[in-house]
């Protein structure tokens, strides 16, 4: 029986190896987030099952803890070993603990837009919640939750009536334990290493969090910068743990009185469709045009046909430029959306690719090089060893240029203010203005 349940336990370990090498390829943030999520919960799980059985368990945890860690490990040596560019990148990533990345306290409670009930305890007055710090539960979750903690007390006073042992019903529970447990840590690490409470308006270490002791030690950690998504898996326990809950309180409250069982559900449950209908009325008015189907591209730059034989030229050029993606804000130079729309568009109509870069993880010698063509006036060799001998089309905008307000690192400003300088230094020719874009030819090889 006992090799039979070990070998149960390698095939769940494998199970999950296999489960976090394939959600690698969805997103790398979920090999961290279902790693950490899976080995905090089996570690508690075996934990609180060796303390209350008085027995401790190290074999089954520890094959469970091996897949996970296969799983991850897998997957980045194959990264490793697949992708030419890794020594390129940065060893650390600038913008851990950032709060623009991290989940907010104040933003557990702080509603989304469209709702239009507001929960019964609202969180401080903040102008925005940022992007990646929203955790709104939803309304259910926070007029359920009184109703929990006062059944609570019923509910511990029950068990002493039918005389219930403590330690039976935390055996029985350690499930549903080691979940909360999970969760409270998840949002710890999601919180960053400083927790920013807005009421009163104060800052703490968050010694709860593993990475408050890693991140200086393992650089990886801070490519995981975007704290805020390691709550999600503490959000799905919550709401599946608000299921159980809901039903059980249901069944408990219909043994005593039906009418008040139906009452309780029928409140719920309509503060659920509340929210729910805030939602779908959100969706159906949300509504961003595809700025790429065929229709709407020949519309917006059909006129440069008659000019502008595209097959001439290799790539597109911008000024300004963008060189987003290094995880070096120091020579980091973000984007205005309008400029943005219209630059990919160009490429999706032209069929030509892009000096600009708006990714992720990319190459720190490839921004440089980019920056360095600006500051300096001069061609370098990385870009100059990858084009060939075919010209470069440059759209130049003059109000973009002169509109930047975006805030960047003192040393690359100028290579955004000035970038226009290179039409004369490297002698471009107009071929057309329209709508106050410049379109140049840039015979990129011939002047350096």
């Amino acid at each position: 029986a006992r090799l039979k349940s070990i070998l149960k336990t390698i095939y769940l370990s494998f199970f999950i190896a296999l489960f976090i090498f394939v959600a690698g390829f969805f997103h790398i943030y979920y090999i961290l987030i279902i790693a950490l999520s899976l080995g905090t919960f089996i570690g508690f799980y075996y934990l609180i099952s060796s303390i209350l059985n008085k027995e401790l368990k190290l074999l089954q945890p520890v094959i469970l803890i091996v897949g996970i860690v296969l799983g991850g490990l897998s997957f980045y040596l194959l990264l490793k070993n697949i992708d030419e560019y890794t020594e390129f990148r940065k060893a650390i990533a600038s913008g851990y603990d950032w709060e623009i990345w991290k989940l907010l306290p104040s933003a557990l409670l702080k509603p989304y837009e469209h709702n239009s009930l507001q929960p019964i305890v609202a969180s401080c007055k903040r102008v925005s919640i940022p992007a990646e710090s929203h955790g709104f539960l939803g309304n259910f979750i926070y007029y359920f939750l009184p109703l929990i903690i006062i059944f609570s007390f019923y509910f511990i006073k029950e068990i002493y009536n039918r005389g219930l042992k403590f330690r039976s019903l935390l055996i029985r529970k350690t499930f549903h334990i080691s979940l909360v447990l999970t969760a409270l840590i998840v949002y710890a690490i999601s919180m960053g290493n400083t927790i920013y409470f807005c009421s009163p308006e104060t800052t703490y270490s968050n010694y709860f969090s593993p990475f408050y002791y890693l991140h200086n030690k393992i650089d990886l950690i801070t490519h995981f910068r975007c704290l805020g998504r390691f709550s999600w898996t503490g959000f799905w326990i919550i709401m599946y743990l608000s299921v159980k809950l809901f039903f059980w309180m249901y069944s408990f409250l219909a043994e005593k009185n039906k009418k008040i069982a139906a009452f309780f559900a029928a409140c719920l449950l309509f503060i659920l469709l509340w929210d729910m209908s805030n939602s779908i009325q959100f969706i159906n008015t949300f509504f961003e045009p595809n700025l790429f189907n065929k229709k709407t591209l020949s519309e917006k730059f059909s006129f440069t046909d008659e000019l502008i034989n595209f097959d001439d030229y290799q790539a597109i050029y911008t000024i300004p430029a963008v060189q987003v993606g290094s995880e070096d804000y120091s020579i980091t130079i973000d984007d205005q959306s309008e400029w943005t729309a219209y630059w990919m568009q160009l490429s999706a109509y032209t069929h030509l690719p892009l000096f600009n870069c708006k990714m992720s993880r990319t190459a720190l010698n490839q921004t440089n090089s980019q920056i360095d063509l600006l500051l300096l006036q001069s061609v370098p060799a990385l870009i100059l060893n990858k084009v060939n001998e075919k010209k470069v089309l440059v759209i130049y905008s003059p109000t973009f240029e002169n509109s930047f307000d975006i805030g960047i690192n003192e040393n690359v400003k100028p290579a955004v203010k000035m970038g226009s300088k290179i039409i004369s230094t490297f002698e471009m020719d107009t071929l057309m203005y329209n709508e106050g874009v410049y379109y140049l030819s840039w015979n990129i090889k011939k002047y350096n």
